[in-house]
């Protein structure tokens, strides 16, 4: 988590000035690693993308675990383009919409492909967002998943069933927001 800076009010608006983070979009690393975006003869190329997928989605899972609840704060916005990566480090930037996570919002603005179903508040639309990451690192097709709300379900049971490394799961029940579980 990038550390607090300044709380800056410029007219209505309200900006939040964080530590520099250095790294590069995931989405970028993910096109220039993912064995099935090029020509790979190498399964020896392939293990390691799935070693360095899991590690990042594993630290990025820790991360946003890290904001609910040690800051409180849903950040309502998580997919490939708001993570930065480095070697060793992930860091998740744009906090533009977040808020408490005990607040009644609802996702108002998300990337395609990482928005939760309507319905979703608090810790299960980060949730959601994370599942969108788990599968979209090994096949990113998430943006397909508003065309048919069901495949995203599907796609999940479906990876359930691969690798356990690459746990899919549209998110848990938590009492501070509705679930997966709870949107049918």
């Amino acid at each position: 988590m990038p550390a607090v800076r300044d709380l800056i009010t410029v007219g209505d608006h309200l900006f939040l000035v964080t530590e520099r983070l250095d790294g590069v979009p995931l989405n970028r690393e993910v096109v220039r690693r993912h064995p099935g975006l090029g020509v790979v003869d190498d399964a020896a190329e392939a293990a390691s993308y799935v070693h360095w997928a899991v590690d990042v989605v594993e630290k990025v899972e820790g991360l946003v675990a890290a904001i609910h609840d040690e800051r409180g704060i849903v950040q309502a916005d998580l997919h490939p383009r708001n993570l930065l990566v480095t070697d060793d480090h992930v860091g998740l930037v744009d906090y533009e919409v977040a808020h408490d996570v005990a607040s009644p919002h609802r996702q108002q603005l998300a990337a395609p492909g990482y928005g939760a179903p309507t319905g979703r508040t608090g810790v299960a639309v980060d949730e959601y967002a994370l599942a969108c990451l788990r599968f979209g690192m090994f096949a990113p097709l998430t943006h397909l998943f508003r065309f048919s709300p069901h495949k995203a379900e599907q796609a999940v049971r479906r990876g359930e069933r691969g690798d356990p490394r690459c746990r899919l799961r549209l998110g848990s029940t938590s009492s501070r927001g509705s679930s997966a579980a709870e949107q049918g």
